[in-house]
């Protein structure tokens, strides 16, 4: 499937950079222009899972991880609609 495509994808430039599926999705995320910053559900009164959210502003991929990530997400439907449109009975 295209989702675990994407895994696959995130999972080898993880190793790359010894680092979570989770974390290259998170700086991905935030390499992104238009993102300013991204909110992440992680428990405050763990400190390990502070350091590993942390560890994303460690991680610069390069172009080509990038469009390695890019070419999966393409490939996925584009978004229709403004947010929750889906909740207000509009079909997308």
């Amino acid at each position: 499937s295209l989702f675990q495509e994407l895994l696959q994808v995130l999972d080898k430039i993880g190793k790359k950079y010894n680092a979570t599926i989770a974390q290259i999705a998170l700086r991905y995320i935030m390499d992104k222009p238009a993102i300013g910053g991204v909110i992440i559900g992680c428990r405050l009164t763990v400190s390990n899972h502070i350091d590993e959210t942390v560890k994303i502003f460690d991680i610069n991929m390069n172009d080509e991880d990038r469009k390695a990530i890019q070419d999966v997400v393409k490939k996925g439907r584009g978004l229709k609609g403004e947010p929750a449109d889906e909740y207000r009975g509009y079909k997308l």
